[in-house]
């Protein structure tokens, strides 16, 4: 189940990012901006426009969050000195492909190790549970769920 990390701190950062693996529509980019508002980590979308209906949603919502950022900002490294304590890709597929431009993208993998070296079990990778899928009942709790304002 969805549990954002504790506001501002590097050290709970998990061993590895959490892959939010929906449908589109399903509620994604919702979860993150409340984990945003829990987190107060920054939401990187992929334009200016996306990251203004982002914070109407969020304001919508009654939640406070850090302005997100662009792609190309992030990419760039453009939000250097905005106390960015962490970052919330929304849609990573969208974000490699604006990296790779017109050549698509074939597979990617995502690694296991912390980067803190502390020592990790490893998953069975006859059942692999770093990419996961959220049944609806769970969704549908998450979505309904009252975030905090910051």
């Amino acid at each position: 189940m969805y549990q954002p990390a504790k506001k501002n701190t590097c050290l709970s950062y998990p061993i590895m990012p959490k892959v939010l693996y929906l449908p589109a529509g399903a509620g994604k980019t919702t979860l993150l901006i409340k984990e945003s508002a829990a987190t107060g980590f920054t939401m990187v979308v992929r334009d200016e426009r996306f990251a203004q209906h982002i914070k109407r949603e969020a304001k919508y919502k009654g939640l406070d969050i850090p302005d997100p950022i662009t792609y190309h900002e992030f990419i760039q490294w453009d939000y250097k000195g905005k106390s960015i304590t962490g970052f919330l890709i929304d849609d990573v597929a969208d974000l490699l492909k604006s990296l790779a431009g017109i050549i698509p993208i074939a597979t990617i993998t995502i690694r296991t190790e912390n980067d803190f070296e502390e020592e990790i079990e490893y998953p069975d990778m006859r059942d692999i549970h770093n990419v996961f899928e959220v049944s609806n009942e769970d969704l549908q709790s998450l979505l309904n769920k009252d975030t905090k304002k910051v």
